[in-house]
């Protein structure tokens, strides 16, 4: 017998006794769109953050807490679309349609990154400016920065779908 049809039965048993039958659907696609979401987590992190880094250091950016407001809201993100993936699993397609999650998956990246973008703002105090330093997070509201990380991340996650099939 092999290893992954054993925990998969005993995964199955498990959710039969403590999962309520007409909850037990609903359960194993959260989980589906969860893992789909974290598939895909690593690849928008890792280009929204390099793309956010080169961006302040063109514009002449320094220091690490100016780096670390750069990174904070990628990550923002990335915890919201897992969450996103747990309340609306319909929302997220398969890997094994390469072309939908890489557009869709991105775009539901963005979206949540502009949004909490504005809702932190919003709720906060505003980023204190020392002296005539650049504030580096301002970039998570321009459109025409967001397209350029849109459209950086749309090929490689297609890449990576398409690797893992």
């Amino acid at each position: 017998m092999r290893r992954g049809s054993l925990l998969r039965r005993l995964n199955r048993f498990l959710l039969k006794r403590f999962v309520p039958r007409f909850a037990l659907r609903r359960v194993l696609l959260m989980a589906q769109a969860g893992g789909y979401a974290l598939q895909a987590s690593g690849v928008l992190f890792i280009s929204a953050a390099l793309a956010g880094s080169a961006n302040a250091w063109l514009h002449g950016s320094e220091g690490t807490l100016l780096y670390f407001r750069v990174l904070l809201e990628p990550a923002r993100s990335i915890a919201a679309l897992v969450i996103t993936a747990w309340v609306f699993p319909e929302a997220f397609p398969s890997p094994r349609r390469a072309l939908m999650f890489s557009v869709i998956l991105p775009t539901l990246f963005v979206a949540l990154l502009v949004g909490l973008k504005i809702v932190a703002e919003g709720a906060g105090p505003p980023l204190v400016r020392f002296g005539e330093a650049q504030r580096a997070d301002v970039m998570w509201r321009d459109p025409r920065f967001l397209a350029v990380v849109w459209a950086l991340q749309v090929p490689l996650l297609y890449s990576t779908a398409r690797l893992r099939r």
